[in-house]
């Protein structure tokens, strides 16, 4: 509908990019919104079964709202920085140093390139969580250090071929992270 009426001069491409903006932000709402219930259904019915106490959930609570803002503002930053790519790229077009084709490409290049780092710094946020998870573990005497070396290794194994797979093979191996 937007191209449409941008094509029937109904409304600027400024006007449809912030239109799709705000279409964006509400379904990242919506769907923010049906996770949460879901992270509370669960949480909430461990509590009633006894699996975890109210000081868990509580701490869990917080930790997972913790990782969501932190997923929100590496994608912010990400958009942030994409937005100004893109006006910079239009801005050679319009003034004839860039040609229609090299300007999309550029912009294809960098869509790809902030997805890369979006999902680089998520999977970072994957791993501290696992770590942990296996530090608990480690500390409650559920596991052994041995096992949780192990564990750790084949997390950043798993996790890097998952980021290999999604990346085209482009990236080499998760980073470790360094303490």
């Amino acid at each position: 509908k937007i191209q449409e009426a941008i094509e029937k001069g109904e409304i600027s491409h400024e006007e449809a990019r912030k239109k799709l903006i705000e279409f964006h932000e509400a379904q990242k709402k919506a769907s923010r919104d049906r996770e949460w219930e879901s992270i509370k259904r669960k949480i909430e019915g461990a509590v009633r079964e006894g699996k975890m106490s109210r000081e868990q959930a509580n701490e869990e609570y917080e930790r997972i709202e913790h990782r969501m803002h932190g997923r929100d503002k590496i994608a912010r930053e990400a958009q942030e920085r994409m937005r100004k790519t893109e006006r910079e790229i239009h801005e050679g077009m319009e003034a004839g140093e860039i040609s229609p084709e090299d300007a999309r490409r550029a912009m294809r290049e960098v869509h790809e390139e902030m997805n890369q780092v979006i999902r680089r710094k998520h999977l970072e946020f994957e791993v501290q969580d696992h770590e942990r998870r296996i530090e608990q573990a480690l500390e409650s005497g559920k596991i052994s250090k041995r096992q949780a070396e192990e564990k750790m290794k084949e997390v950043r194994q798993h996790l890097a071929r998952q980021f290999r797979s999604e990346s085209g093979g482009k990236e080499h191996e998760a980073r470790p992270r360094t303490e």
